[in-house]
């Protein structure tokens, strides 16, 4: 059996839409605010750009992939760019393994919580 470049091209585009809705109904789901304000296909795009990101960081794994979006909505989309903390583990050559990445984005996280993003909604005066 042989499997054309069209037909694999096909069956990985399904794949990563598929992968995606899941990733959709666990932002919806755990981040229903901003998916309120930024809508279903904002919500979506916002998804699509940050595993697309996560990739240039080399993460591949879906656990990881998704840690990296959801950290999108704690700490803002750009975050990997206007953190210096994300950045330097982000950028870190000298760590390889994915999930060692994340672990380390994960406490040094944990540690900057005071960056995340709040609602949408200015402070009382």
């Amino acid at each position: 059996m042989v499997i054309r470049s069209e037909q694999m091209s096909a069956l990985q585009e399904g794949s990563t839409l598929s992968f995606e809705d899941r990733v959709f109904a666990h932002v919806r789901d755990s981040f229903a605010e901003d998916v309120k304000r930024l809508g279903e296909r904002g919500t979506r795009e916002r998804i699509s750009e940050a595993i697309s990101t996560a990739s240039s960081y080399g993460f591949s794994t879906e656990r990881n992939l998704v840690f990296y979006v959801d950290l999108t909505f704690v700490f803002g989309a750009d975050y990997d760019g206007r953190l210096s903390w994300a950045r330097s583990v982000l950028t870190d050559a000298a760590v390889t393994d994915e999930d060692e990445k994340r672990r380390r984005l994960m406490n040094t996280a944990s540690d900057h919580r005071q960056d995340a993003v709040v609602a949408v909604v200015p402070p009382a005066q």
